[in-house]
């Protein structure tokens, strides 16, 4: 087992969160929304038993390792992404993975629509996203305060906001942790905060510490 896999495999249990849901994964179809930053890799590299799809508007940090390791891998254009998706793609998904999308996202009703058309029966879908409170947290590299990344719209999404979507598109919230972290990563993060101070930059478990993001886990009823 490689360092890379071990360490994965620690974050994975450290608190809930992606690579967490990537792991308990047995087998299926796994869409993954916005798979930059070598998503398909470290996806395979946790959890090779899955059939996994990704998909982006372009090869965002992306490479030929990313590409060998994707089943599948769709780019659609960004004004018609999520149509596209609908359309092009003409199965359904056992799992869906939205991680720091819908705070980018303009109009949240096609993105909920979507996920409801490519979830299967009793199919899971995870999305993360900034916590409301982090309007007020310091600024810093990588993002700390949920303003400096200029690609957030004017505030996070709340709670009701993704409730009422649910309630439309008949979804069930069955996991909320807000804000998203464990004793675990809340002490490992108090551990490492001086050095975010002194590098003025997010790194591993800065997030937890401040309770930067919340988490969802919906099923499609």
């Amino acid at each position: 087992m490689s360092f890379r896999k071990i360490y994965l495999l620690f974050l994975s249990y450290s608190f809930y969160n992606k690579l967490t849901f990537i792991r308990k994964m047995h087998g299926g179809k796994v869409l993954d929304i916005g798979c930059g930053n070598h998503s398909p890799y470290t996806f395979k590299l946790v959890n090779p038993s899955v059939y996994y799809v990704g998909t982006d508007i372009d090869k965002y940090n992306i490479d030929d390792r990313d590409i060998k390791a994707a089943d599948e891998i769709h780019f659609f254009d960004v004004d018609v992404f999520f149509e596209k998706l609908i359309t092009d793609i003409d199965y359904k998904f056992d799992y869906i993975i939205c991680a720091h999308l819908i705070e980018h996202l303009p109009d949240k009703d096609i993105f909920f629509r979507a996920i409801k058309n490519k979830l299967g029966p009793n199919g899971k879908c995870f999305i993360n996203t900034p916590n409301i409170k982090s309007v007020n947290f310091p600024s810093a590299r990588r993002t700390l305060n949920y303003y400096d990344d200029p690609t957030h719209l004017e505030m996070p999404v709340i709670l009701p906001v993704i409730y009422d979507l649910c309630v439309k598109y008949d979804l069930k919230i069955t996991k909320l942790n807000s804000p998203n972290r464990s004793y675990l990563s809340y002490i490992l993060g108090f551990c490492v905060e001086p050095l975010r101070i002194i590098m003025n930059k997010n790194i591993q478990f800065t997030w937890s510490y401040w309770g930067f993001e919340d988490l969802y886990i919906i099923e499609n009823k």
